[in-house]
């Protein structure tokens, strides 16, 4: 992720988020590139009412738990559960997994349950399916 541009649409709001490298190691398309992001998501939301506002943001930044704070919080399931999900962990090395778990020592499993446990709650109550077993909900 530190090489990285996130371009993310919640419907209320447009983000585009880069990572440390893409701004600290000087990159001259660094701009280029967030005025495509963000001419790419104007596009995509002209017609909506009320216009999402946009959000340009940089990792390290205050603002950018404006981007975190809408993301499942799958960083809290196992690290199996988290390959199975996102296959692209796999190609990170061990010192990099590292490095993006640390982004999120902000986190609490005591009370921010992970995407998976509170989902598995929810669809619990209306499924004969196990937590520990199922991932379907026809069950």
């Amino acid at each position: 992720l530190l090489k990285s541009i996130i371009v993310a649409d919640d419907y209320r709001n447009l983000f585009v988020w880069s990572g440390r490298s893409t701004v600290s190691a000087g990159n001259p398309q660094h701009e280029i590139m967030i005025r495509s992001c963000e001419q790419f998501l104007m596009e995509r939301s002209k017609n909506r009412f009320p216009m999402p506002q946009l959000h340009i943001l940089r990792e390290g930044e205050s603002m950018s738990r404006r981007l975190t704070s809408r993301l499942a919080p799958s960083h809290g399931d196992s690290p199996e559960q988290q390959l199975a999900r996102f296959p692209a962990l796999g190609t990170l090395s061990e010192q990099e997994l590292i490095a993006l778990r640390y982004k999120f020592r902000f986190y609490d499993p005591s009370s921010d349950p992970s995407f998976r446990d509170w989902f598995w709650s929810v669809a619990g109550t209306t499924s004969k399916s196990r937590k520990s077993t199922g991932v379907s909900l026809c069950d």
